[in-house]
């Protein structure tokens, strides 16, 4: 429980804020596309099957800077390969990303906070109706690439031949990436 103290007294709110709460890039779907994030907050949590990894990303740019974007990666999981597989590829791919030294040994996330990486947003259906928007899906980061890279791509026809990704969507349109 949190203790405000005079910081809570929120008589001078005025009814415009209090009217733009959740328009204006704090509230809505997040549409699917590349984003310029960075890792703002994560925290490993022991459960019953293995270790599970919030995370917190925050878009850099564009009409939804400042949006969060939520992941939970499983990244030991004694009953499920498949889960642990993905989210062991996933957290390698952001780490790539944000260029680690050594991206086979990720123990600590702290070197990454605040590196800007592109990522990947897709919009998943999820089957619990608290973590849906309104169209019953949810924002889930799907791939990560470095910036240099995501750039890189954008200047050729295809993704590099070499590369086991596939080639990124274009950003939006009104998203200014400013690299």
């Amino acid at each position: 429980m949190a203790h405000l103290g005079e910081a809570g007294q929120l008589d001078d709110v005025s009814q415009e804020a209090l009217e733009s709460v959740g328009k204006g890039g704090s509230g809505g779907m997040i549409p699917a596309g590349w984003y310029r994030v960075a890792l703002v907050e994560d925290e490993a949590q022991s459960k019953s099957w293995g270790t599970g990894l919030s995370q917190q990303f925050q878009i850099l740019d564009g009409p939804l800077k400042g949006r969060r974007i939520f992941d939970y990666l499983c990244v030991r999981h004694s009953t499920s390969a498949k889960a642990e597989e993905i989210a062991r590829a996933k957290l390698k791919a952001f780490a790539v990303a944000a260029g680690a030294k050594n991206p086979n040994n990720v123990t600590d996330t702290e070197p990454y906070y605040g590196k800007p990486v592109m990522m990947e947003v897709r919009r998943e259906t999820q089957e619990n109706e608290k973590y849906a928007d309104e169209d019953g899906k949810k924002a889930e980061p799907a791939d990560f690439v470095s910036c240099s890279e995501f750039k890189a791509w954008g200047s050729t026809a295809s993704a590099p031949t070499n590369s086991t990704r596939a080639q990124p969507s274009a950003p939006p349109p009104e998203d200014d990436i400013p690299f």
